[in-house]
Formats: C-alpha cells, sequence, structure tokens
C-alpha cells in the first residue's frame, strides 16, 4: 500500500515548525503572562498532584477554562524545574505535532 506524499509532507512542515520555534530554547521566561501561569503560580510549581488536577479542571486563573494548558504546565515543571527552555521545548513539540 502507498501512502503518498501526505505524510512527507506532514513531516516536513512538523520539522519546519520545529526549526521556526527551536530558537524559543534560549529564551528565558517572559514578565508578560509567565508568572501568573508558571513562575509565581503555587499550583503548577508543586507539579502534578491530584490537588493540582482538580484545579486544573475547575479552575478559570488568569481569565480562562483551559485544563490541558494548566496540566502541561505542571508536566513541565516535573521534567524540567523551572528551566524556561524545558518549557519552551514541551511547547515546541506541541506546535510541531499539530
Amino acid at each position: 500500500m502507498s501512502w503518498g506524499v501526505g505524510p512527507a509532507i506532514a513531516v516536513l512542515v512538523a520539522c519546519a515548525a520545529f526549526a521556526v520555534f527551536a530558537e524559543t530554547l534560549r529564551h528565558d521566561f517572559i514578565s508578560w503572562d509567565d508568572s501568573g501561569y508558571v513562575t509565581r503560580n503555587a499550583t503548577v510549581l508543586a507539579g502534578v498532584t491530584p490537588d493540582g488536577l482538580v484545579w486544573a479542571l475547575k479552575s478559570f486563573h488568569m481569565g480562562n477554562w483551559h485544563p490541558v494548558t494548566w496540566l502541561s504546565h505542571m508536566l513541565d515543571v516535573e521534567f524540567f524545574g523551572l528551566w524556561a527552555g524545558g518549557h519552551h521545548l514541551s511547547s515546541t513539540v506541541l506546535h510541531a505535532l499539530n
């Protein structure tokens, strides 16, 4: 069975997206909203916890209901601590996969 050129194009686009956003791996957190989302958010800084999971599902913190975003930030803290490059890496991978 032949897959055609579709998968090759998808991989090419994903690689291009990664290449564009990879620059952010060297960037620090920014003062615009990273403190509310990560660096001064006690729930996120605790990583993935049962209370954090409930909070992520119920919270409208920062004006939006986006539990997947909160869970992603909690996982980033689990894996990378407060190394901003790691947080940017996971976002870059998600952008490339998308």
